[in-house]
């Protein structure tokens, strides 16, 4: 017997703990008293550009160089670039509901401190058959869980639906997350448009 994965939705795990100060940083400078509060009640920087407006390119090219590493294998046409960067800020008691990002082809999101979990969802076939498998690289349907780890990037397609479990503990989560396009011309025939990610602001 054979068994071939059609069309995986891959999720990269990436250590990246030479960052972790510098991304700091760059947190420490957000203006808290203005951020923006989600429905859900997690609480956003103020705009969608913490590093290009906080002047940390070299971050930004730190993680594009990351990010285009990460999915080399993948053999696309052209390079990713960042087009947004925010951090954002969970208080005790606060979750963030399942969403997914448009407008972007990769996501990732790094934590320079231990947090909970970044959990992605997916719901049932049409057919609702219980399964027991525990194989994240088998589950058709469910929650899957990835530890937030002080150091790591999870990089995963924009579209996949995620969530983070509420904050149980006494403590603030930080977190920076990403978005990323392709740069450059791509598509075909009446399909083709050319992106450029540089201004964007």
């Amino acid at each position: 017997m054979r068994r071939f994965k059609l069309y995986p939705s891959i999720v990269y795990v990436v250590d990246c703990d030479e960052l972790v100060d510098d991304v700091k940083d760059a947190c420490n400078e957000i203006d808290w008293s203005d951020y923006c509060t989600n429905k859900d009640g997690s609480n956003l920087s103020s705009h969608k550009y913490a590093l290009q407006l906080g002047n940390h390119s070299h971050l930004i090219e730190k993680f594009e160089v990351i990010l285009n590493n990460t999915i080399e294998e993948l053999n696309y046409d052209n390079l990713m670039e960042m087009t947004t960067s925010w951090f954002t800020k969970t208080d005790p008691s606060r979750l963030i509901t399942n969403h997914y990002h448009t407008n972007s082809l990769w996501s990732g999101v790094f934590y320079y401190e231990d947090s909970d979990t970044l959990s992605f969802s997916k719901g049932p076939n049409q057919i609702f058959a219980q399964t027991r498998v525990q194989d994240p690289e088998l589950m058709m349907w469910g929650d899957i869980h990835f530890p937030a780890m002080k150091g790591k990037m999870i990089v995963f397609p924009s579209n996949m639906s995620h969530f983070v479990n509420q904050n149980k503990t006494e403590k603030t989560r930080y977190s920076l997350a990403m978005n990323f396009m392709p740069v450059g011309t791509t598509g075909c025939g009446d399909s083709v448009y050319h992106y450029s990610n540089k201004k964007f602001i």
